[in-house]
């Protein structure tokens, strides 16, 4: 499969000492991509239109999201300040998902300095490499809640049941994985294949990166299904919303 990386040829505008300025996403440091994920997701990568006030609404919960993870971050990597926007509008609910993304963050670092993979060595620096995954998970969560094509409609309760028991195939070192499932899936497929191959190679890497991603996956995994503030937005094919909730059943397709 031919790679579609993103960051390599796309430019983004960003305020530089007060002024607007456009930028390659190769050029930008760790803080710039950070900043970057309230920008996400990039709607000028993404063939559709928003027609209905549906689709506005599951735009804007997407929106929010990682605008919150953003402002997270900030605290969680940068070390700045907690913004007083946590307690407003519910950003103080994404800490967990700011967390796995820290997470990611330090496995994307880890792969990208073990790897001698050409793709992987192909980016300047791990928060290019940190930002391509970023782009493609959200990319993901758009056409996951319906926006682009069919939703994947899945319960919170049901990523546990899957996913968990994947999480601990992982642990084991039993999963194969094959090409990516999405071209634009494809910097988090590779980050996951390549320390999937470092993890087998060498414990190390297993020890001290591997596993603990795969940690923080499975905290992000309970929680979610935990907080009753963190639910799954989805325009189903009727058109209609359907917010998933305590004791809400998944509508049949």
């Amino acid at each position: 499969m031919d790679s579609e990386f993103i960051t390599k040829d796309c430019c983004i505008r960003i305020i530089h000492k007060g002024k607007q300025i456009e930028t390659p996403v190769s050029t930008l440091d760790l803080r710039d991509c950070i900043y970057l994920i309230a920008d996400l997701p990039f709607s000028g990568l993404l063939d559709f239109h928003l027609e209905t006030e549906n689709e506005q609404i599951i735009w804007n919960a997407l929106k929010h999201g990682l605008k919150a993870k953003s402002i997270w971050l900030r605290h969680l990597v940068l070390a700045e300040a907690l913004s007083p926007e946590i307690m407003l509008d519910g950003i103080h609910s994404y800490e967990s998902v700011a967390k796995f993304s820290k997470a990611l963050l330090e496995l994307v670092t880890a792969v990208h300095r073990w790897s001698l993979h050409d793709e992987i060595r192909s980016f300047n620096s791990p928060a290019q490499l940190w930002l391509e995954c970023e782009i493609g998970i959200s990319r993901f969560a758009v056409e996951f809640s319906g926006l682009i094509g069919s939703p994947l409609l899945i319960a919170k309760r049901q990523g546990v049941k899957v996913g968990i028991p994947y999480i601990s195939k992982l642990e084991d070192l039993e999963v194969n994985l094959g090409d990516s499932p999405a071209p634009f899936f494809e910097a988090p497929h590779l980050v996951l294949k390549e320390a999937l191959a470092l993890a087998r190679a060498d414990t190390e890497f297993e020890t001290l990166h591997f596993r603990p991603f795969l940690k923080a996956k499975k905290q992000l995994i309970y929680k979610s299904k935990k907080r009753t503030d963190l639910q799954f937005y989805y325009l189903l094919p009727t058109g209609k919303l359907f917010i998933t909730g305590s004791k809400k059943h998944l509508p049949r397709l």
